[in-house]
């Protein structure tokens, strides 16, 4: 295959939205699941959660009817000691794709929290994607070719 050929595939692979509208899906994804209802109880599974008043932080509090007991739910930002700003960092960085090393460097974590960063935001786009059942978007993701 000739190199023009081969820059031609890679082209074709590449998302060709622009770079702000990927991240500004990133980060709706992102925010969408923190405000999100919880669609499990984190103890034993059930799917029978309701609303059951805030904590004293404001944060939405749900309980189970299955097993009675409240929780918080631990979304990719709150379930975390990483502020909002270092996230929305990350998912810059993401997006621009940057190595795992450059990110940490730019949000001020070390390698590993970058590393999970990067995993849990992987997850919670695959998440999305299956929840909203359509064609891909193009985050992280390599169309099929048909030949």
């Amino acid at each position: 295959m000739t190199p023009t050929g081969k820059r031609w595939i890679d082209d074709f692979e590449r998302d060709r939205r622009p770079r702000d509208v990927r991240l500004a899906e990133v980060k709706k994804i992102m925010l969408d699941a923190e405000a999100s209802k919880p669609k499990r109880c984190p103890y034993c599974e059930c799917g029978a959660v309701v609303r059951h008043g805030k904590t004293t932080k404001g944060t939405a509090r749900f309980r189970c009817r299955g097993c009675g007991k409240t929780f918080v739910p631990q979304g990719v930002i709150s379930g975390s000691r990483i502020t909002v700003e270092q996230w929305m960092t990350f998912a810059e960085c993401y997006i621009n794709e940057d190595s795992v090393r450059k990110s940490a460097d730019r949000c001020g974590v070390s390698v590993a929290t970058a590393y999970r960063m990067r995993k849990r935001l992987e997850a919670l786009i695959e998440e999305s994607k299956s929840i909203r059942n359509t064609a891909p978007t193009g985050i992280g993701w390599h169309s099929a070719r048909a030949y």
